[in-house]
């Protein structure tokens, strides 16, 4: 009967009154709350929303959020916050990644990094219809760029844009399939559709810790980029030096899954081919 009488409400309101109307039921009988994150955040701060059983937390265009102004940046930090508090079972590793394949290849030196993604994981690459390439600075994304447009792959680098014309001109594009790959942080690859590879260039550092410990909710942000729709995907994480080894083995340990080592030329074929096919 609620929902009947909402119904007739909803379609003689703003026809001739313009009275609008809103359904009250139990909070238990709603199963998706939709609502700009500073609503949201009141709710779960009144105890209006109840956040114990929450499964899923969904930020649309997380990465304009995350550059908009500090107020709505905040209530999207406190709700990340309060629901893994009060609901960690909410968004783990098991969310349809099973088709995204993880590996793990050491490397030298910082030089050395660069040569495997131009000359071994792109060259190899076969199936892939783009790339997103995580780094940690804009120095890394600087001399990433050079030597991929060099080597002649269209390239764009978010991270070193220099105004927001420009960042806005690189996301169109490789939404577009004009670029190939893109150089990026972990923010603004929440939109991008088409991607089903994904290279941890760094891997992702939760500098909030005292300690070099990694965020894992950005890890498994990286991965979900490769695994849209449930495609196949492919993950390389480049690890230079002990402390990269350290991050990686906390990283499978968090997520109890061990992450595939491979070499340079002959394993990283293989895993592409066994990937993809």
């Amino acid at each position: 009967m609620l929902f009947q009488i909402m119904k007739v409400l909803l379609e003689m309101g703003p026809r001739f009154s313009g009275v609008t109307s809103e359904l009250g039921i139990p909070a238990d009988r709603v199963q998706v709350i939709i609502g700009l994150p500073c609503t949201i955040n009141k709710w779960i701060a009144t105890k209006n929303l109840d956040t114990n059983y929450l499964k899923v937390v969904v930020f649309d265009d997380a990465h304009q959020i995350l550059a908009a102004e500090i107020g709505f940046r905040d209530d999207s930090t406190r709700i990340i916050k309060r629901t893994a508090k009060s609901s960690p079972q909410c968004q783990k590793a098991d969310l349809g990644l099973d088709r995204v394949r993880q590996y793990k290849l050491e490397v030298p030196d910082e030089a050395s990094k660069i040569e495997v993604v131009k000359d071994k994981i792109l060259e190899l690459g076969l199936h892939v219809r783009q790339t997103l390439v995580f780094v940690r600075n804009q120095d890394s994304a600087r001399k990433l760029h050079h030597a991929l447009t060099e080597y002649g792959y269209e390239v764009g680098a978010y991270i070193g844009a220099r105004n927001e014309k420009q960042r806005d001109l690189i996301i169109k594009d490789f939404e577009d399939g004009a670029l190939q790959v893109m150089i990026c942080r972990d923010a603004l690859a929440e939109g991008f559709h088409q991607v089903n590879m994904a290279v941890n260039f760094d891997l992702p550092v939760d500098h909030r810790s005292p300690s070099s410990e990694p965020d894992y909710q950005a890890y498994l942000h990286r991965l979900s980029r490769a695994g849209l729709f449930g495609r196949k995907g492919a993950v390389f994480n480049l690890l230079c030096g002990n402390l990269d080894s350290i991050l990686m083995e906390k990283i499978e340990r968090h997520f109890s899954y061990h992450v595939t080592e491979v070499n340079y030329l002959f394993s990283i074929f293989s895993c592409l081919m066994f990937t993809f096919k």
